[in-house]
């Protein structure tokens, strides 16, 4: 990774230990803690300006809504990715199909907790 940026600093700790202690608590409390993301399709500085656009731009859409909310992310060498709280995974995915038809390049969504 060249750059990661979170709002929530416990979770980014327990992922890298390996630690799945806050995923578990917000699935069992009807959430998702996972992230979206995609092929850098630039070999410079764009990528961290697409990928902090589409974050704001995510965040402004879902957040609103009561069905997700953005909560950082980071830009990796080949791919860069936005993490999510969910709170409507059902609503979350309709959203992410819609911005699959309107951008590009593809994206994924994958939970940080694999049940």
């Amino acid at each position: 990774m060249k750059l990661i940026i979170t709002t929530n600093s416990l979770l980014q700790e327990e992922l890298l230990a390996k630690n799945y202690d806050s995923c578990i608590d917000f699935r069992d409390k009807g959430g998702e803690y996972g992230y979206l993301y995609y092929e850098n399709p630039y070999d410079d500085e764009k990528n961290a300006l697409i990928r902090q656009t589409m974050e704001k731009k995510l965040n402004d859409l879902l957040q609103p809504l009561a069905i997700a909310r953005t909560i950082g992310g980071a830009i990796g060498t080949q791919y860069s990715y936005i993490d999510f709280a969910i709170f409507d995974k059902d609503a979350f995915d309709i959203v992410m199909e819609d911005l699959q038809s309107k951008i590009h390049f593809d994206i994924h969504y994958q939970p940080f907790l694999k049940v």
